[in-house]
């Protein structure tokens, strides 16, 4: 199903769209530039300062039918900052590493875990989190957040690594 969103993407076709937020308190206005491939995907973020974020997507013959067209990296003109590794069949992400601590020698690794059956299928039932250091050490984690759902498919519990229970 395409969105609205996705067909002024696809009618623009590798063009730049600005997108203006205006704030209440200080009505101050603020510009971003997109810039989308022939697919309609992001290719390029340019910020208000200038700076640029880049968007790559894995190939569309990839070995994995789950990843095929999906997020793979997002990385300004310096360093690469987050990495979609995994998604799962419902197109959404499995394994997710953050490298914005990597500047202090760490990479931050996400496993996400989605319900499969009743109240919980296609949502997100666990985030695991791993820290590790430059020489790919484990040095904290895995740190476990878990979710339940109730009849209506609302968030019910959320139970954090030191047990901490909301419900």
């Amino acid at each position: 199903m395409v969105t609205k969103l996705q067909k002024l993407y696809m009618t623009l076709l590798a063009g730049a769209v600005s997108s203006e937020v205006t704030f209440s308190a200080a009505q101050t206005k603020t510009s971003q530039y997109y810039f989308y491939n022939q697919l309609g995907m992001i290719d390029e973020v340019v910020r208000e300062d200038g700076s640029s974020l880049f968007y790559d997507y894995f190939s569309r013959n990839d070995s994995n039918p789950c990843n095929r067209d999906k997020l793979q990296y997002v990385y300004d003109k310096d360093t690469l900052i987050r990495e979609f590794v995994s998604y799962n069949s419902f197109g959404y992400p499995t394994e997710v590493v953050e490298y914005n601590a990597y500047y202090y020698g760490y990479r931050v690794v996400t496993n996400l875990g989605y319900g499969t059956s009743g109240n919980n299928f296609g949502k997100l039932t666990s985030e695991s989190t791993s820290v590790y250091d430059s020489s790919d050490v484990l040095v904290a984690g895995p740190f476990t957040v878990t979710y339940s759902y109730d009849s209506m498919g609302r968030r019910q519990t959320v139970q954090y690594p030191d047990d901490t229970y909301y419900a």
